[in-house]
């Protein structure tokens, strides 16, 4: 036992011994003869460095042996706590309090641009900068977790051994002093400057006739930084009560970018406004973080707060360049309002009753019907003697105004319902409780079957309209509607054995989604922008149509441009994806389950009817399978984009699936028809 131990300690001690690589005696050379180079620094934070970002614990012992060279070599320490004193004196660091991991003001594809290109090849600050040592040295975007990992003990040991202090003199003749105080008052200067701005007063206009309460902290930062600077740092007491109106003034602030935040829906946001709003809020708890740090000077473990100081900076720069954290970021509130709009439409699309249950299966129909009908136009535009473009033009156009009849004629195509009622399936996990899964499985099962009557309306009506319509028109015509060349691209088209029709499939369920998406943006800008009361005030308009004209022509554009957008654009989609994909040399195409339906019927009047079993089989097993698949992809990320845009984690998914599972296995029939004891 005794030899177990013994052993176990000489390995406790060799592993931090083993660090000690050819890297540190260099840095430890280059500091004993005097040099002064930044590029010190830069190796010195290589050498802590974790090998990968899953082995953070090595950077605590790396640091362990750091400090032990500084506790039995005086010389090393002295050597190094002068190379720190030079670094770090007079090095300005405005930018990296006021700027750095800040989104800037520029646009939303300026930043992105600025992010992905800085990315690539970081920008290099002036030299005399904080910013350009943190930019060499701490240029990994995990380097704050290894920071963070060595504990506050061995970093206030390092201090202590060093000598290290951050603002030795809290004078306003101490440069690093008076540039934090500066720092202050220009972050305070541009979070007034954004705070006040039309676009923000826009979000909250009870706040346009008050006094704003960013102008309102500007000032009393104003007054801190004064009172400070005659005071020669001040005192505790004297400065108490400007630090508690300056919290208070944070809170009010930060209550008026919440109402922002909130009244989202009433007049719809933007890209720039979202941008807006969190960087206020970046700004807000930037002055937060400084002024609690301003304060420190008199509290008993301002090491320790210089310490946090550091480690915060170094987390602000890892996060400068991130740009799916900025994506998500700025998207958040727009996608949430999109998301909304879609959710509100596809409530309509969830039946509950069997009345509802009946209404949809015929509303599908007459979807169906229309389809038929568009199938039958699509071979017409196959056979036209046009261009590649000419193709995609007619064939957009006819997806387009045929989706826009089903839409005024009030019919339902059934693979835009996933895109519609994503939203909310997950509204039910936003308003009673993210662990609500039994109420979205039951919601679920309603969509689910809401989808199966309308699969089932469209295809059982658009299969029979096609082939009607072709037996007349060979009756008519005397000659068959469908070449056997036409005929043999149909049947081919859904035979998964033959082609790629559940890759087009999801290729189709994506255009779904994605119109659904749009028509949502479409409507929160419309609202944002105040487009129908604009309308309703324009001045040539008024002079020519009498205001209840006007009145009603807003009213009709703002209950159907989510529609006709929607539709116009899926057909657009759908209409161009063939031809893109031809002029890429990709594999693109798409399949919906419900022209599959109509083009099956036109490839059996081609072949006369000579059909094999087999051929039919396969045939409605596609059918079945594209359907699968417009569903899936449509629903699955529809459902990401909505869980995202509420903040509601997508680990829920494991949880959520399960309980759809019970419910299915407690009641499977409830997937496919509306339970025996819903009234009608």
């Amino acid at each position: 036992m005794q030899v177990i131990v013994s052993e176990c300690s000489l390995l406790a001690g060799f592993v931090p011994r083993m660090y000690l690589s050819r890297m540190f005696s260099d840095f430890r050379q280059r500091i004993l003869n005097g040099d002064k180079q930044p590029e010190l620094l830069f190796l010195l934070v290589k050498w802590l460095r974790p090998a990968t970002r899953f082995r953070l614990e090595a950077a605590v012992l790396k640091m362990d042996v750091l400090l032990e060279e500084l506790e039995k070599d005086p010389d090393f320490r002295k050597a190094l706590m002068a190379y720190f004193n030079e670094l770090f004196f007079e090095r300005r660091f405005k930018i990296t309090l006021t700027e750095t991991g800040i989104i800037g003001d520029g646009g939303f594809m300026r930043e992105l641009r600025k992010r992905i290109s800085y990315k690539i090849l970081p920008l290099q600050p002036a030299e005399d900068t904080l910013d350009y040592l943190l930019t060499n040295a701490f240029y990994k975007s995990w380097d704050h977790k290894w920071v963070s990992t060595i504990s506050q003990s061995q970093w206030l040991r390092l201090f202590d051994l060093l000598n290290l202090n951050l603002f030795p003199q809290w004078q306003a003749a101490s440069f690093s002093f008076s540039h934090l105080l500066f720092s202050i008052q220009v972050l305070a200067q541009q979070a007034s400057a954004t705070g006040t701005s039309s676009e923000i007063l826009k979000m909250v206009p009870e706040y346009q006739n008050l006094d704003s309460p960013f102008l309102a902290l500007q000032k009393e930062l104003d007054d801190l930084v004064d009172e400070i600077l005659l005071t020669e740092g001040g005192t505790r007491p004297e400065l108490r009560a400007y630090f508690d109106q300056v919290q208070v003034l944070i809170g009010h602030c930060q209550t008026l970018i919440d109402d922002a935040r909130k009244n989202k829906a009433k007049f719809g946001i933007s890209f720039s406004v979202t941008m807006r709003i969190l960087r206020l809020e970046q700004q807000l708890e930037r002055l937060a973080f400084m002024i609690n740090f301003l304060e420190s000077k008199h509290h008993p473990d301002h090491k320790k707060k210089q310490l946090d100081f550091i480690v915060r900076i170094i987390q602000y720069h890892a996060g400068k360049n991130l740009v799916m954290k900025y994506i998500n970021q700025t998207t958040h509130l727009v996608a949430y309002q999109a998301t909304q709009h879609t959710g509100t439409t596809g409530e309509k699309y969830i039946t509950n009753t069997r009345e509802e249950y009946g209404n949809m299966f015929w509303s599908a129909a007459g979807g169906g019907l229309v389809i038929g009908f568009l199938c039958i136009f699509k071979l017409f535009l196959a056979g036209m003697e046009t261009s590649l473009f000419g193709h995609a033009f007619w064939y957009s156009i006819n997806y387009a105004l045929g989706f826009i009849l089903i839409y005024f004629l009030h019919f339902t195509v059934a693979t835009k319902q996933p895109a519609m009622t994503a939203a909310s399936l997950a509204k039910v996990l936003e308003t009673s409780g993210k662990e609500d899964y039994e109420g979205f499985a039951a919601l679920f099962a309603r969509l689910f079957r809401s989808q199966f009557v309308a699969f089932c309306g469209n295809v059982f009506f658009s299969f029979p309209t096609a082939l009607m319509v072709a037996l007349i028109a060979n009756f008519l015509f005397g000659d068959n509607l469908v070449s056997p060349e036409r005929s043999e691209i149909l049947l081919h088209d859904i035979d998964p054995t033959r082609s790629s029709a559940f890759y087009h499939a999801a290729i189709a369920g994506f255009h779904l989604f994605f119109s659904g998406l749009l028509s949502g943006y479409m409507v929160n800008k419309s609202i944002h922008q105040q487009v129908s009361f604009r309308f309703q005030r324009h001045p040539v308009l008024v002079s020519v149509i009498s205001k209840k004209r006007l009145e009603n022509m807003a009213l009709w554009y703002d209950k159907h441009l989510g529609g006709l957008t929607s539709n116009f654009w899926l057909g657009v989609l759908l209409g161009c994806t063939g031809t893109l994909g031809y002029f890429f040399g990709m594999d693109w195409d798409i399949r919906h389950i419900t022209f599959s339906a109509g083009n099956f019927a036109l490839g059996i009047v081609g072949r006369e009817f000579e059909i094999s079993t087999y051929q039919v089989l396969i045939a409605v097993f596609c059918i079945g399978g594209i359907g699968f698949f417009n569903f899936w992809v449509s629903f699955l990320l529809s459902m990401f984009v909505a869980m995202k845009a509420r903040q509601i984690s997508l680990f829920q998914v494991f949880k959520i699936s399960r309980a759809i599972f019970q419910r299915f296995k407690h009641s499977p029939a409830e997937f496919f028809f509306p339970p025996a004891e819903l009234k009608e």
